[in-house]
């Protein structure tokens, strides 16, 4: 991806002294409290999953450079088909659907830069450089992976961590690029509101805020009259967040804009190196849900 850009290969924050690393440090959660899943269960002292880099591990590796793009997805299914722009089904569901970007951002990256990432598989390339909850809290100690989550599909799998938002805020402060996928569902998701609520501070905070970049794309034409769409719209334009409209009305020609800005953002910002694929933590479950004995779990 040429030269790193400034910023796009910052140090650990978990470094003596390091403000953000102390921040990080206190959204450490010692106990699990998701009924049926983690309730109860001690996930040890927050200095165990950090490296002598001074970034948390993924799986038994230290992370050789810093998460360089972070996804942020609706986890419902929704009320409509996304199509790309050749108007080929692509996902009927949020996680489905950053799914499939993160496997084209992946394949376009590879198409060009196949040839400097030989020893890499593209997995290994993705967990460390793409964070996407759903997928690299799979390699995080304490994780349960549930099937059918919330009887959301035998394909649908949630990864259910007590320190979700330690791991999802350290890679906020890492990125350089930040792509946020927007429905009617995102604005109605606390958690998904409450990412926004947390930027400003979390920008404070960030070593490279200068080159980091956000791109919001909205997916569902229903955002724009959706109550809340305003105040997000609002905080993006403070950020200087760049917003692209990628709906079921949106014309072949503006999705094919859209995909070549979106993967021309991460090309510009983003470095890209060789890497090894970690192993999954043995302390991670896998268990299909059940509704009677865990149906209270607070909604993601």
């Amino acid at each position: 991806m040429g030269p790193p850009p400034s910023g796009s290969d910052i140090p650990g924050y978990f470094t003596p002294g390091n403000a953000g690393g102390e921040y990080l440090k206190s959204l450490w959660v010692k106990t699990g409290t998701s009924r049926g899943i983690d309730e109860g269960i001690d996930q040890g002292e927050v200095d165990s999953v950090i490296g002598s880099n001074g970034r948390s591990k993924l799986g038994d590796m230290e992370r050789v450079l810093p998460y360089q793009v972070v996804i942020s997805f609706p986890g419902a299914d929704f009320n409509f088909t996304f199509t790309d722009e050749d108007g080929v089904p692509v996902a009927s569901g949020g996680a489905a659907l950053a799914d499939a970007l993160r496997s084209w951002i992946m394949t376009e990256t590879w198409a060009r830069y196949g040839g400097y990432l030989v020893g890499s598989s593209s997995e290994a390339v993705l967990l460390s450089h793409f964070y996407m909850d759903k997928t690299n809290l799979e390699y995080c100690p304490g994780t349960t992976r549930v099937k059918n989550y919330r009887q959301r599909g035998p394909d649908s799998i949630a990864s259910i961590n007590p320190n979700w938002k330690f791991y999802y805020v350290e890679a906020q402060m890492e990125c350089t690029v930040m792509l946020v996928l927007i429905t009617v569902d995102w604005l109605k998701s606390p958690n998904c509101l409450g990412e926004l609520d947390d930027i400003k501070d979390i920008t404070k905070k960030k070593a490279n805020s200068d080159d980091a970049e956000m791109m919001l794309i909205v997916l569902e034409d229903g955002v724009y009259s959706h109550p809340q769409w305003g105040q997000v719209e609002e905080k993006g334009k403070s950020w200087g967040a760049e917003f692209h409209k990628y709906t079921p009305s949106t014309d072949a020609g503006t999705k094919g804009a859209v995909e070549q800005a979106i993967f021309n953002l991460i090309d510009n910002r983003c470095q890209l190196k060789r890497v090894s694929k970690p192993s999954v933590p043995s302390s991670v479950k896998y268990v299909d849900w059940d509704e009677a004995a865990m149906g209270q779990t607070q909604k993601i």
